[in-house]
């Protein structure tokens, strides 16, 4: 039977030779994708309050504070916001790739474990840990529940994004 979408990616070990360098280019195309679709899934199923400032912002008024000694000015907000989180989905998804060349089983149900695993490091563990976002039971279940589905659409489009740019690189 062939689904669609393939769980997982066909790969004979024995003549997979890995590229490094062409990993992270097809990750990070599909990481650039995987974080539009991520943006536009925040845009009909939101996952914060609309006063409520983002971790970008937040992470960037830690670093400026830290480093020239004032706050982020409130017109730069967004400019820092748009500037990390698209970095941060971009060059995510190109680590990803680039573990995909070394470990394919990496890969394996078409990029849901990867989002998973994303969202776990990030909601779960690194902004909480950095007071720059509430930990997810801090949260409603709605937005628990958008946030999660975010990153498992997002590891779904970065996973077949990278599959089908590193069949032509």
């Amino acid at each position: 039977m062939n689904l669609p979408i393939q769980l997982s990616e066909k790969n004979n070990s024995s003549t997979h030779r890995p590229d490094y360098l062409k990993g992270f280019a097809a990750g990070m195309i599909g990481g650039l994708v995987g974080t539009l679709v991520k943006r536009i899934a925040e845009k009909i199923a939101p996952t914060r309050s609309v006063d409520a400032t983002s971790a970008p912002v937040r992470l960037a008024d830690k670093v400026k504070l830290e480093v020239v000694g004032t706050h982020l000015a409130e017109e730069n907000e967004f400019l820092a916001q748009q500037a990390i989180y698209w970095s941060f989905g971009t060059l995510v998804g190109g680590a990803y790739g680039a573990v995909a060349e070394r470990s394919p089983n990496t890969a394996s149900a078409a990029g849901l474990p990867f989002g998973s695993a994303v969202w776990t490091a990030t909601h779960r563990a690194i902004l909480p840990l950095l007071d720059l976002a509430p930990e997810p039971r801090r949260k409603t279940v709605e937005r628990q529940v958008n946030a999660f589905a975010g990153h498992l659409l997002y590891g779904l489009t970065v996973e077949l994004v990278r599959r089908q740019v590193r069949k032509y690189l």
